[in-house]
């Protein structure tokens, strides 16, 4: 009895091998061809020249922001200029309530800077007040991977080349459609 291939058997592996090297292509990307274009979107957005926070968003905000609630402090209206302050999320849940407080003065424009307590011109024994003033909400950006997952918020977590990125809601819509929504709002 003889061990002698069929004529075809070499043109069947070639088949097969060059099959399972074309699948292999299509499963190590793990993406589809949306989410590729997403991925391309994230990793490509940068927020040189953004600031990261501002009173109100319009079209040329651009990028995912986070809505926070707007509070009253002690030094409301002094002598010292109208000082607000706002609440942000140390994590990257935007409904924690593990957060650090922010101030800034109401009457610098639309994107003041966020103080600490303790910063050379934030007054001293400023304090919140009431629990929000109704109505009234500021915006801080969203950082996220590369996968579109949040991994912070500004001034909590800035940009870093190559790691993470803001985005618009067009960049996240295929890689991360089950993203809680929960007062993110969308620029231009």
């Amino acid at each position: 009895m003889s061990n002698t291939t069929p004529d075809n058997a070499v043109e069947q592996r070639r088949k097969v091998l060059k099959g399972a090297l074309a699948a292999s292509g299509v499963v190590t990307m793990g993406y589809s061809g949306s989410a590729l274009a997403s991925f391309q979107c994230v990793t490509s957005t940068s927020a040189v020249g953004e600031f990261g926070f501002k009173k109100v968003i319009d079209n040329s905000s651009n990028w995912a922001w986070l809505r926070l609630q707007v509070f009253d402090t002690n030094k409301g209206n002094t002598n010292q200029g109208s000082w607000r302050a706002v609440k942000v999320p140390n994590g990257s849940l935007p409904t924690s309530t593990d957060t650090t407080t922010y101030f800034y003065q109401d009457t610098a424009g639309n994107s003041p800077p966020l103080l600490l307590p303790g910063d050379a011109t934030v007054p001293n024994g400023i304090e919140i007040q009431g629990t929000g003033i109704n109505g009234q909400y500021a915006h801080v950006i969203i950082y996220f991977d590369v996968e579109g997952s949040i991994l912070g918020f500004f001034p909590k977590r800035t940009q870093q080349a190559g790691r993470d990125y803001p985005a618009q809601g067009s960049c996240l819509t295929s890689l991360n459609p089950h993203m809680s929504q929960t007062n993110i709002f969308y620029g231009g």
